[in-house]
């Protein structure tokens, strides 16, 4: 199990609840249960990401494919009876929709936003990656390889991404996919991912042979996505 004060002291950390949805989803109606999440107490923020075509053709969710994740963070009991029964409604909403389920906990590597909210999200392309470790590397080996070494060397030769974080996988819900955590890159436009996704073709060499010691394809997912927030009294397409 990953542990907030071990390993990563210098870094943002935060934990969320995570579902994965799959297959056609209505947006509506998954805002809608963000918005109840939120407005009953349920959640201090959620924020969804809906599959979207990036900088290539659109191509919808297929049967068995991802097609929108609910991230929700905080919960609290609240003391105002109204909004208590909004949120038990919102939980409720939130089970309805189906899906697996895991406990997560989210590391920022970097964000090189001068400042946050600077960059509008809306024009720019989100790529969510699941990671699975190869077999000879148990959970710490691969938390220690792939928050150290490999977040590094991210920062170091995708000079395209502003933003990147890891996401640590800590329990999920039975029957759920197997993987060990997911990362988010965001590139503010087109040409940062396909023209300035690697600094040269040592830092893509160095990246893809590290990363083929410590991670296999199969079982790996990729997709591109558009984010929205949802917090109380507020909800924007913007990064969390």
């Amino acid at each position: 199990m990953v542990r907030s004060g071990a390993a990563f002291t210098d870094v943002s950390l935060r934990h969320k609840r995570v579902r994965i949805l799959r297959g056609p989803q209505d947006a509506e109606v998954l805002r809608e249960v963000a918005r109840s999440l939120v407005g009953g107490g349920a959640a201090t923020e959620v924020a969804l990401d809906l599959r979207s075509p990036g900088p290539g053709p659109d191509v919808p969710a297929g049967p068995g494919e991802v097609a929108a994740l609910l991230h929700v963070y905080g919960s609290a009991a609240s003391s105002d009876p109204d909004r208590a029964l909004a949120g038990l409604a919102g939980l409720a909403g939130l089970a309805d929709l189906g899906g697996e389920e895991h406990g997560i906990l989210e590391r920022i590597v970097f964000d090189r936003r001068e400042r946050p909210g600077q960059w509008d999200w809306t024009e720019g392309w989100i790529r969510i990656g699941t990671q699975v470790r190869r077999p000879h590397l148990d959970r710490a080996g691969f938390v220690a390889h792939w928050g150290g070494m490999h977040a590094e060397l991210v920062r170091a030769h995708h000079p395209g991404a502003v933003r990147y974080t890891q996401s640590y996988r800590l329990w999920s819900s039975p029957g759920a996919t197997e993987f060990d955590g997911f990362y988010e890159s965001y590139f503010p436009t087109e040409a940062d991912w396909t023209d300035r996704l690697f600094d040269s073709a040592e830092g893509e060499r160095l990246l893809s042979d590290d990363a083929d010691g410590f991670l296999q394809e199969s079982g790996s997912e990729r997709l591109w996505v558009t984010k929205e927030r949802f917090g109380l009294g507020w909800d924007e397409v913007l990064p969390a």
